[in-house]
């Protein structure tokens, strides 16, 4: 995987990414021996994997971003030039290469654009 990469926001269990190495702040269930979960490689895999995951959930898909909740509210997905966090290889101590961890680029990306009653 390059050292830029994209979270979706599945559980890891159903998301068709990569796996690798996470900062501890983002392993799935707060787990201290698990440090993988998954990521994608641009924002088009991750915006499929999050849709699909929400179709698998009942959601029904009323347009490209929009899915109607079984409960009622229709849920809004960020576009898709926006979606997903963004990833970055950390850095290791001499700085002169990326590490093997991947840690969070403060303020890229977004998952859920609004949720609107109907």
């Amino acid at each position: 995987m390059s050292s830029r990469a994209i979270f979706c926001g599945t559980p890891i269990d159903e998301c068709t990414g990569s796996t690798v190495t996470l900062n501890a702040m983002w392993r799935p269930d707060g787990a201290k021996n698990n440090k993988s979960g998954k990521l994608h490689h641009d924002r088009a895999q991750a915006f499929k994997c999050y849709c699909r995951y929400l179709v698998s959930q009942g959601y029904t898909r009323l347009g490209s971003r929009e899915f109607q909740s079984p409960q009622g509210p229709v849920l809004v997905l960020d576009k898709l030039s926006r979606f997903g966090g963004e990833f970055r290889k950390g850095k290791m101590g001499d700085k002169s290469k990326a590490g093997s961890r991947f840690v969070p680029i403060k303020g890229r990306g977004m998952m859920v654009e609004k949720v609107t009653p109907l």
